[in-house]
């Protein structure tokens, strides 16, 4: 349970900062049609993987931190309260993996199911492309993990550059639905 407690250092300052950013700020719902229940149960699935995905970057971002301070012979502050590298990396491993079944099951619904999810036929959009590219990368770092033991900076690497993927998917999509489509 030790290396999740560590993860509470980023996790909670973001907890409350998305809690009262959502408290504070107004706003009004981005869809304003019924939500079905395959759309609920696509969106929570996706909110889980994004999840799950995003505490690996945050705990590879640990990593990369606890690996500067080794290589300089600094190991102060918190990075002496987180545990073993190799721990982290399992934890950020098994992370990666939730996700990335996650973001498998995400994507299947969203291609066979488009047209009941999101009332229109599937289309390859930007959103869908980065998103897969995504899931290529997150899949290529477990096929390497798991034949090739890939670990460090190689993993830190593909796991940020996923990441990054998703993101650019995600507000990408908010980007073009809510500023160009209005334009």
């Amino acid at each position: 349970a030790r290396p999740f407690e560590n993860l509470g250092i980023v996790i909670l300052p973001l907890a409350m900062l998305t809690i009262l950013s959502a408290w504070l700020l107004p706003g009004t719902p981005v869809s304003s049609r019924p939500v079905t229940t395959s759309q609920t149960i696509h969106i929570v699935v996706s909110l889980l993987a994004y999840s799950f995905l995003f505490l690996a970057a945050l705990q590879s971002l640990l990593l990369l931190v606890q690996e500067w301070h080794l290589r300089r012979h600094q190991p102060g502050g918190f990075i002496r309260a987180l545990p073993a590298m190799e721990t982290m990396e399992d934890l950020m491993f098994l992370m990666i993996g939730s996700g990335f079944t996650l973001l498998t099951m995400t994507l299947i619904s969203g291609v066979f199911f488009s047209e009941a999810v999101f009332g229109k036929p599937f289309k390859f959009t930007h959103h869908t492309v980065l998103s897969s590219a995504a899931w290529v990368v997150f899949g290529v770092l477990l096929l390497g993990h798991w034949k090739f033991g890939w670990r460090g900076r190689t993993a830190i690497r593909l796991t940020l550059a996923g990441f990054a993927l998703l993101i650019l998917a995600y507000f990408g999509s908010k980007f073009v639905f809510e500023v160009l489509k209005q334009a």
